[in-house]
C-alpha cells in the first residue's frame, strides 16, 4: 500500500491536476516515519525524531486544509492531525480534531477511525466512562470497519479503567480469537497478562507472558515479557523457581545489553529468601560495573533500601542514597532523594525524642510524628503500624495515646486488614470513649458493622492486646511542671502586656505635658506681645 502511494505520487507531479496529491503524499509520509520511530522506541514517551514527523506530518495535512478545502483527501487530513495530537500527547486538541471530523464530515469512511482515536485520548486522560461511550457507539454503527480490533483493544482498557477487569479480560479474551493482526495480539496479551498480576493470579499472569514472549517481534519486547514470567514467580513466593528462571535467562539478556537487570531481579529474591549477604555483594558488584550507566544507579538505591529495611543502619543507608545524586539519572533517582529525606526527618525525631527528656507530652508527639513518617513519606506501613501501637502502650495517658490506637485501625484497615483492623477500631472505641478518635473509631464499626457494632465494642472492653503501660510517678510531676509553667508563660505574657500598656501610657502622659507646657507658653508669648502694642514706649508718636 505504502508503494503504491509512492508511486501514485510520483505520477501526481507531472500532472497539473494532482498538486494536492503531493501535499497529502508528504503528510502521509511524515505519519509513516513517525509509525517508524514509534516502533523502535520502547518508551510511551515519544522521542525528539518522533515529535519531528508529527509535527511535519500537521503542518502538511493544515497546507492541503488550507490550499484544497474541497480535496478528496481533507477527511484523510484530519484524521492524521488528530492522531499525531494523539502521539504528542495533546489529547485534548486530539479530541476536537478527531470531533471536527465526525461533525463535518459525517458521511466519510474515516468517521469510526476518528471513533476510535477519540476514544483512546479519552482513556489517556483518564475519562473512562465516556471514552466507553464513544467506543461503544461506534461499535454499534460500525460492527465491521476496519479497525474493530483497535477499538476492542481500546474497549477492554475502558472497562479496566472503571475496575471491571473480569469483563476487560473476557473482552480481550474474545479478540484473541478473531484477531489476525500480530501487533493487536501482542498488545491484547501483554494487558491481560498484566491485569492478571493486578489480580495477583500470578499464575495466569506467566501464561500469558509465555505467550507474549513467543509472539513479540523484538527482542526487546521478548525479555520483557520473560521479566514478568520471572517477577510471577517472586510473587507467587516461588523463590528458588524465580532465580532458576532468571539463571536461564541471563545469557540471552547479555546478549542484549540486559544482563544487569536480571542480576537485580536475582539480588532482589536473594533479599526476599534471606540472603542478605549475598544480595549485598550482588548489589556492589552490579555497582561497581554499571556506574555509567542508570544500573549502577539502580544497585545504589537497593543497597541504600537494603540498609535502611534489612540493616537498620540509617546512616549507611543515606550514603548510598547521596550516591545515587551522583550517578546517571533514572526512575530511582527521585525515590532515592524522597527516602533520604525521610531518613533525616527520622533521625530529628529520634534525636527530639531524646532531648525531650521527662516531657512526657513531648515525648509522644515526636514518637507519634515518627509513627506518620514511617507510612507517609517513608512508605513503611508496618513500620509505622508498630510505632502507632507503641505510642498508645507508652502513652496512652497524653493526647497522643487515643490519636495512635486510631492510627493504628487506620494503617490496618490501608493494608487490607480489615478484620483486624476492626479489632483495633473497637480497642480504641472502648479505650477512649470520650476522645474525637475513640468516637471516630466507633464511627467505623458502625459504618461496617450496623446493629452488630455493640458486640464488637463489647469484644474490644474485652481486649487484652497491647495493654498500656501504668502512667509513671514522674509523669505526674511533669504535668504539674508543665501546667506551672503554662501557668508562669501566661503571666508573664499578662504582666509583659500590663508593663506595655503602663509605658504606653506614661509615654501618652509626658506628651500631653509636653503639650500642655508648650501651649501655655506660646500663650503667654502671645499675651506679652499684645501688651507691648497696646503700650506706647516714651517719646512714641501716632495713634
Amino acid at each position: 500500500m505504502r508503494r503504491l502511494l509512492f508511486l501514485a505520487g510520483i505520477a501526481c507531479l507531472f500532472l497539473s491536476g494532482c498538486a494536492y496529491y503531493n501535499t497529502f503524499y508528504l503528510a502521509n509520509k511524515a505519519w509513516s516515519q513517525a509509525m517508524t520511530e514509534r516502533e523502535k522506541n520502547p518508551n510511551e514517551t515519544p522521542t525528539g525524531a518522533e515529535l519531528q514527523d508529527y509535527d511535519d506530518c500537521i503542518r502538511a495535512s493544515n497546507n492541503l486544509l488550507a490550499k484544497y478545502p474541497t480535496s478528496k483527501y481533507v477527511d484523510d487530513a484530519l484524521l492524521l492531525i488528530g492522531r499525531c495530537r494523539l502521539g504528542k500527547g495533546d489529547y485534548e486538541l486530539a479530541i476536537d480534531q478527531f470531533q471536527l471530523l465526525q461533525d463535518s464530515l459525517p458521511q466519510s469512511p474515516l468517521v469510526p477511525s476518528a471513533g476510535v482515536g477519540k476514544g483512546q485520548a479519552l482513556l489517556k486522560l483518564r475519562r473512562f466512562v465516556e471514552a466507553e461511550s464513544t467506543l461503544t457507539t461506534v461499535l454499534q454503527k460500525y460492527p465491521d470497519f476496519a479497525d474493530r480490533d483497535e477499538l476492542l483493544l481500546a474497549l477492554g482498557d475502558a472497562k479496566r479503567g472503571q475496575k471491571q477487569v473480569r469483563k476487560a479480560l473476557l473482552l480481550w479474551g474474545d479478540l484473541l480469537k478473531v484477531t489476525k493482526k500480530n501487533t493487536v495480539r501482542y498488545l491484547a496479551l501483554n494487558r491481560r497478562g498484566e491485569t492478571y498480576f493486578q489480580l495477583e493470579e500470578f499464575d495466569s499472569a506467566r501464561v500469558e507472558f509465555e505467550q507474549v514472549a513467543g509472539e513479540a517481534r523484538r527482542q526487546q519486547d521478548r525479555i520483557a515479557a520473560e521479566l514478568r514470567i520471572g517477577q510471577s514467580f517472586e510473587e507467587a513466593h516461588s523463590y528458588d523457581r524465580a532465580i532458576e528462571y532468571y539463571r536461564l535467562l541471563q545469557p540471552d539478556a547479555a546478549r542484549q545489553n540486559r544482563e544487569p537487570e536480571v542480576l537485580l531481579r536475582i539480588a532482589g529474591v536473594e533479599v526476599l529468601r534471606g540472603n542478605v549477604a549475598r544480595a549485598e555483594d550482588m548489589y556492589l558488584k552490579i555497582l561497581d560495573i554499571n556506574k555509567g550507566n542508570p544500573y549502577g544507579t539502580s544497585a545504589a538505591y537497593e543497597l541504600g533500601y537494603l540498609y535502611e529495611n534489612y540493616k537498620d543502619d540509617f546512616d549507611k543507608a543515606g550514603t548510598y542514597y547521596e550516591q545515587v545524586k551522583s550517578l546517571p539519572h533514572s526512575q530511582v533517582t527521585d525515590q532515592a532523594a524522597e527516602r533520604q529525606a525521610g531518613l533525616t526527618k527520622a533521625a530529628e525525631f529520634r534525636k527530639r525524642l531524646l532531648e525531650t527528656g521527662g516531657h512526657f507530652d513531648q515525648q509522644a508527639e515526636s514518637a507519634y510524628s515518627l509513627g506518620e513518617l514511617y507510612y507517609f513519606q517513608m512508605k513503611k506501613p508496618l513500620r509505622a503500624l508498630l510505632q502507632f501501637l507503641h505510642v498508645e502502650r507508652i502513652f496512652s495517658y497524653t493526647r497522643f495515646g487515643p490519636k495512635a490506637a486510631y492510627a493504628a485501625g487506620w494503617t490496618l484497615a490501608q493494608m487490607d486488614s480489615l478484620g483486624v483492623a476492626d479489632s483495633a477500631f473497637a480497642r480504641a472505641a472502648a479505650r477512649y470513649p470520650s476522645t474525637t478518635f475513640g468516637a471516630a473509631a466507633l464511627d467505623s464499626l458502625k459504618a461496617h458493622f450496623g446493629p452488630r457494632a455493640d458486640s464488637v465494642l463489647a469484644a474490644g472492653r474485652a481486649d487484652t492486646t497491647n495493654i498500656p503501660v501504668p502512667k509513671p510517678p514522674e509523669a505526674v510531676q511533669d504535668s504539674i511542671r508543665q501546667v506551672a509553667y503554662d501557668d508562669s508563660v501566661r503571666k508573664a505574657v499578662v504582666a509583659d502586656s500590663l508593663r506595655k500598656v503602663a509605658v504606653q501610657d506614661s509615654l501618652e502622659r509626658a506628651q500631653a505635658t509636653r503639650r500642655a507646657r508648650q501651649a501655655s507658653a506660646d500663650s503667654a508669648r502671645m499675651a506679652a506681645d499684645s501688651l507691648a502694642r497696646r503700650i506706647k514706649p516714651p517719646g512714641a508718636t501716632g495713634p
